[in-house]
């Protein structure tokens, strides 16, 4: 758990604000990772991922949130 520093302009709350938005990204594209690799297998299998859609639009949000949590 990070503990949230009293002073909102100091440079530890912007360490603070950059470091939840890593992990949340980091787990955003996790997540995203394990539906894609299942999406996969059920292609490889013959079938169809009726959700491909819905996949394809988590990574694009996934990838923007991650380049955003770059800069």
């Amino acid at each position: 758990m990070l503990i949230r520093p009293k002073n909102h302009n100091s440079i530890e709350v912007q360490l603070v604000n950059w470091i939840a938005g890593l992990v949340q990204s980091n787990i955003d594209l996790a997540n995203v990772l394990v539906r894609l690799r299942d999406s996969y297998r059920i292609a490889l299998a013959g079938g169809l991922a009726a959700d491909a859609n819905d996949i394809i639009a988590m990574v694009e949000i996934a990838l923007r949130d991650a380049e955003n949590t770059r800069n």
